[in-house]
């Protein structure tokens, strides 16, 4: 395979659409990778669901990023599919500090893909580029509410990777003896607050890495901390000052890195997500408060190569809710 044939960084492919998102307080999600900071896809979404579920005493909407949910919105369990604002999905790799997305502006060096820094950058669009929805709570008396520790984010496939011809792999890539899944090595999560304090920053599968040595892949996994970076999230931060951007690669020391434990992997700490204590009742009798949910594909991730296209896997994401005065 030549090098202009190679599935690394390249632009002019178009990112798989499969996502099947599941909010039980558990999202699911099928994503496919083509290449790393790929263009935009035209593509659409399709088999979109999400099913949400309140703590005990907590009613919850789920609307479009920037919306304001109706009174009427407001359920203890709720489902939303492609009919909806999700219909609008169409995710793409950027690169995140999980606060703010921004999709880099590409240039060809022989053939691979690569930032070109003195270009404009744009920012993605929420909601289209990534998964991004704002969570809204209400309450009649006022609560701390939490992502638990068990949440989690596991790949589908049990099998990740083999030696030899045989493999029990139920998505095998065709560049290697591993699995697509292990895809989600460059999937982030994010919470933050309608004032842009970040709440959760999460690297779901630190332990997994894609090992490129020309044409020739291969994944390691049960990686430990240190290892080949994969338990820090480096991205490209980008400084906007006038018309004026400067972009530096950037390493976050903020995220979470999970604690993996055979095919499960949970977050491993209980995090505080909203905080009620000594809110004003609003005149309806409620509480309120909201959070904005992100989903996203980290291109800066070695993950987020074409080798990888397809992985799919599945997020389970918890709340729970303390009374406070």
């Amino acid at each position: 395979m030549n090098k202009s044939a190679q599935p690394n960084r390249k632009t002019g492919r178009m990112i798989m659409k499969n996502l099947i998102v599941l909010l039980t307080l558990a999202v699911v999600c099928f994503v496919g990778i083509y290449s790393w900071f790929s263009t935009k896809s035209t593509a659409k979404a399709s088999g979109l669901s999400v099913s949400c579920q309140a703590p005990d005493g907590v009613e919850i909407a789920a609307v479009e990023h920037g919306k304001t949910p109706l009174a009427s919105d407001y359920k203890t369990k709720l489902v939303l599919d492609e009919t909806g604002f999700l219909a609008k999905l169409d995710m793409r790799e950027l690169t995140s500090d999980g606060v703010t997305f921004y999709s880099p502006k590409l240039t060809q060096v022989n053939g691979v893909a690569v930032p070109d820094e003195d270009d404009k950058w744009t920012l993605a669009n929420p909601g289209v580029d990534y998964l991004c929805f704002d969570l809204y709570m209400r309450m009649q008396n006022p609560r701390k509410i939490y992502i638990t520790a068990d949440s989690s984010l596991s790949p589908l496939d049990e099998e990740l990777t083999w030696t030899g011809e045989s493999t029990k792999s139920n998505n095998p890539s065709t560049y290697g003896n591993f699995s697509k899944d292990c895809m989600i090595g460059a999937t982030r999560f994010s919470i933050f607050d309608s004032d842009n304090n970040s709440k959760v920053k999460w690297i779901t599968r630190p332990d997994i890495y894609l090992n490129q040595d020309d044409t020739n892949y291969s994944v390691l996994t049960g990686l430990t901390d240190n290892s080949y970076g994969t338990y820090t999230h480096n991205y490209w931060k980008v400084t906007e000052n006038g018309n004026t951007q400067t972009k530096i690669k950037s390493t976050d020391a903020d995220f979470v890195a999970s604690t993996v434990t055979n095919s499960t992997v949970q977050l491993g700490v209980k995090k505080e997500i909203a905080n009620l204590s000594g809110a004003q009742k609003s005149d309806d009798g409620y509480y309120y408060t909201h959070v904005v949910v992100n989903l996203w594909v980290e291109g800066e991730d070695a993950e987020a190569r074409l080798a990888l296209s397809g992985g799919k896997f599945k997020l389970n994401f918890n709340l729970d809710g303390d009374l406070v005065s």
